[in-house]
């Protein structure tokens, strides 16, 4: 194997990546937003994700398609999962704590499942799926539940 990580040890790092990108998130945005305007700062995240992604791809040799449909999927979950959540996650935060935040917006995987259950025939919830969506949510909250300060 030599110099090669594991898969086991790839699949730890990439854990441990998220966790940091994903844990700081709503901390990063309340800092972010003592010395920015909300939708800048949205929209410097996401244009520096764009370009690292934009890095990746380039790297990895990875062509987009270049069909319509897929421009058209891409546009409409830029707009409906990224812009107009995060958007008003910047705009809420100037308002509410970091902590109520985030568990405000882990209830989008919640309802995420429950639209694709009642749309997507081939997406039905199980009690194994409901229970790993309500797991979470709880995990999410019992992390945050000290510092939320109810008003």
């Amino acid at each position: 194997m030599g110099n090669a990580l594991s898969l086991r040890s790839k699949v730890v790092i990439g854990l441990v990546v998220i966790c940091l990108i994903w844990g700081t998130t709503w901390v990063g945005i309340k800092i972010g937003l003592e010395s920015v305007p909300p939708l800048l700062a949205a929209g410097v995240r996401f244009l520096i994700a764009a370009a690292a992604l934009g890095v990746l791809l380039r790297l990895r040799q990875i062509r987009l398609p270049s069909d319509r449909p897929f421009w058209l999927l891409s546009v409409h979950l830029a707009v409906s999962s990224f812009s107009i959540p995060y958007a008003l996650v910047y705009w809420g935060q100037n308002l509410i704590p970091s902590s109520l935040a985030s568990i405000l917006f882990a209830t989008y995987p919640l309802f995420v499942a429950l639209l694709s259950h009642v749309i997507l025939e081939q997406e039905r919830m199980t009690s194994f799926k409901w229970g790993g969506s309500v797991l979470g949510f709880a995990g999410i909250v019992a992390i945050f539940w000290s510092d939320v300060q109810l008003q």
